[in-house]
């Protein structure tokens, strides 16, 4: 497996012994049956990510009558496809500067934040971005802890806008997190463009209500 420049010796080591390792093993068995491994791991995981309508009856069987093999496949499975996508989850680290801030936010908004912000990572943009939005909403409900628990996040923005805790600037920009959150959870497929770019503005945000 190619080197990357982004990763340290000894992760790049790691990688190219599991490289080796799995050579090793599936050179022991014909192209023909790889694929057919291949196959059956695919559909085992699209089985637990999908309401497809179909029966997986038989690989539930398989699974319940060889459960260490199953285990080892999806494994091999699992950690090439994450180490394949580890200089993509580095860039996007990297990509993402500090949040300064003068005052520690509350665990719950710290939380919300880090979910929004490894999704994004992980490459999942609707994830990331109805978490931005919540997100949003605990950081707003934190300064304004006299409104109930469950008002709505556009009267969070409205009341933090009149209370002058934003400016109409980040009102924008929130009311843009609020409908894109919206979007994501009830319509839209996103892009993990757009996933970055509404996470950027809510560290905007943050960086303002917490300094």
């Amino acid at each position: 497996m190619k080197r990357d420049p982004w990763l340290s010796e000894s992760i790049q080591d790691f990688i190219s012994q599991r490289g080796q390792d799995d050579a090793d093993y599936y050179h022991q068995i014909s192209a023909e049956d790889r694929k057919y491994i291949m196959n059956i791991i695919e559909l085992i995981i699209f089985s637990r990510e999908n309401i497809s309508g179909k029966s997986f009856y038989k690989f539930e069987q398989f699974i319940k009558e060889l459960p260490d093999p199953t285990i080892h496949m999806i494994n091999d499975y699992l950690c090439n496809k994450f180490i394949h996508d580890i200089p993509c989850y580095v860039m996007r680290i990297l990509d993402l500067s500090s949040i300064e801030s003068s005052i520690k936010a509350p665990n719950i908004v710290n939380s919300f934040l880090k979910e929004a912000v490894r999704t994004y990572i992980l490459g999942l943009p609707q994830a990331s971005i109805v978490l931005c939005r919540s997100t949003l909403e605990q950081a707003l409900k934190d300064k304004i802890p006299e409104l109930n628990d469950d008002t709505t996040l556009y009267t969070l923005i409205e009341t933090a806008y009149n209370k002058n805790i934003i400016d109409q600037t980040i009102k924008s920009c929130s009311t843009e997190i609020r409908l894109t959150g919206r979007n994501a959870v009830h319509r839209n497929i996103t892009e993990l463009s757009q996933a970055r770019d509404i996470l950027i503005k809510l560290r905007g945000i943050l960086q303002h209500l917490y300094s």
